[in-house]
């Protein structure tokens, strides 16, 4: 299975007064440009640009595109809230004002070395590298509401209940989840909140770990992995980015969960019972939100979900069973 994706405006097709801005935030004229995949979200702009012999990862967004707009100002929180050592290239200028004409744009530049995205399909080293890089970043304390940090729960980032209104509303669109689905509804409803109740900690978490916001090495080994898209960030358990980011993986093509855990398996301070309470909120958060209507700001929005939704089931079908 493979998530659709699309690929970024390009460089020209910013507003040149824009560009101008830009290059002065850089100090330097740009001078060669790649538009990247931009996943599932419609709008804004992910390139790298090579200016000044530095090369820079942007993201740009302006108010015209309001979702694109407030993801990117919560990336922007998120990014400078991080604490020392997090996997993210460091943010070196932004651009963050009222353009003649063009309305607000927000840009934000991250000065990077020479990486790439992982290939598909996916390398077994690349597997590795990737859940590498988000055990790492559960490993990092960040403080999370209740200690008056940057970061919210977990549970204020998922549809804890989704299960619970599915399971009231029993749409036969479930069915397309897998025919096991239906008649356990109800038991996954209860196993959410249980989660939801339950599960805290003090760890990073990074929700959308796709395959377009891991960066490895161009030259393998010679920096540590390093993550972008920081937009949905919270506190929790350690095992929430791995969790997630499994579940983008094998949603975009790439192995299933237990053949990518087979190169590199879980920290054994993960529990496995308290993994799979939140692979169901997991699951049922996207399998929900796959049965919305679709969103005409964002219309990759639920086919991805769909195919997130579909890998995570079917993961949590056989962690059930055993």
């Amino acid at each position: 299975m493979a998530s659709p994706a699309s690929l970024r405006p390009g460089w020209p097709d910013i507003p040149s007064a824009v560009r101008t801005r830009v290059s002065e935030a850089i100090g330097a004229r740009v001078l060669g440009w790649t538009s990247l995949p931009g996943g599932r979200s419609a709008g804004g702009y992910e390139l790298q640009l090579q200016a000044g012999g530095v090369n820079y990862y942007v993201r740009a967004a302006d108010s015209h595109n309001p979702v694109g707009h407030r993801r990117l100002r919560a990336e922007l929180g998120f990014v400078r809230a991080l604490p020392a050592g997090a996997p993210v290239p460091p943010l070196v200028w932004t651009v963050d004002e009222e353009v003649g004409g063009y309305g607000k744009w927000l840009a934000l530049g991250f000065a990077m070395p020479p990486v790439r995205l992982p290939e598909l399909p996916w390398a077994d080293a690349e597997v590795d590298e990737a859940l590498e890089l988000a055990y790492g970043i559960g490993d990092i304390a960040v403080p999370g509401p209740h200690a008056g940090g940057s970061f919210p729960a977990w549970q204020d980032l998922f549809d804890t209940d989704a299960w619970t209104r599915l399971a009231k509303d029993h749409p036969a669109a479930l069915a397309s989840f897998g025919a096991w689905l239906p008649g356990r509804v109800e038991a996954l409803a209860e196993l959410a909140r249980e989660a939801a109740a339950g599960l805290s900690g003090d760890r990073l978490g990074h929700h959308v770990l796709r395959r377009e916001a891991v960066f490895l090495a161009a030259e393998r080994g010679a920096i540590p992995p390093l993550a972008v898209d920081w937009a949905v960030c919270g506190a929790g358990p350690a095992f929430t980015t791995t969790l997630s980011m499994l579940g983008l993986m094998h949603a975009q093509g790439g192995p299933a969960p237990e053949q990518a855990l087979a190169i590199r398996p879980f920290p054994g301070s993960y529990d496995a019972d308290e993994v799979t309470a939140y692979l169901a909120v997991l699951a049922g958060h996207h399998a929900y939100g796959s049965l919305l209507p679709p969103d005409p700001a964002s219309p990759l929005t639920r086919a991805a979900q769909r195919e997130h939704a579909r890998a995570l089931t079917d993961w949590l079908r056989r962690r059930l069973r055993r």
